[in-house]
């Protein structure tokens, strides 16, 4: 019997080496797994710092290309505004330029050309006239003054309707 207890003994020291064995293998291989994990996690939190650190540089250089657009869009802004204003002047030159032709026309439409003029009467030489020809210049100038005289008259009437019509606006304005 000593030798079955015995005997029993070693088995169950062999099964308990065997179940240490096993357990130790099992200690080694959790720790393992667990330091697995912890690569795991170092690896991938140095993933993510190296990340943020990319996403901080490309947000830096979208930061610098949008202050970089907009300070192209305000200059694009500011030449579209002088563009804008040289037109205006252009345009108000080209106004001024085509008004002074306007007025340059009328005043020679209004120009009181005699018919002494328009004739050449008046361009000959008085000393070197005879009495008929003295006389049909002083006749040519007596009517062209004439005609001065009542374009004058008729000139102070539209003057004088003028302002009574510019005196009754300002009247009716205040």
């Amino acid at each position: 019997m000593r030798k079955i207890a015995d005997e029993r003994k070693k088995e169950l020291k062999k099964i308990r080496a065997a179940e240490e064995l096993k357990a130790c293998n099992n200690k080694v291989l959790e720790e393992r797994h667990l330091m697995h994990k912890e690569d795991m996690r170092s690896s991938m939190s140095e993933e993510y710092f190296n990340e943020c650190a990319e996403w901080e540089i490309q947000a830096e250089f979208a930061r610098a290309k949008a202050s970089e657009l907009q300070a192209a869009r305000e200059e694009d802004e500011l030449k579209e505004l002088e563009a804008d204003a040289a037109r205006k002047r252009a345009q108000k030159h080209e106004a001024r330029r085509a008004r002074i032709i306007e007025l340059r026309k009328k005043y020679l439409e209004d120009e009181l050309t005699m018919d002494g003029d328009k004739s050449g009467v008046f361009n000959q030489n008085m000393h070197s006239l005879d009495a008929v020809q003295a006389a049909q210049f002083t006749e040519r100038l007596l009517s062209d003054l004439f005609q001065c005289r009542r374009r004058m008259i008729e000139s102070m009437k539209r003057q004088k309707v003028s302002d009574l019509v510019r005196r009754r606006s300002v009247h009716h304005i205040h």
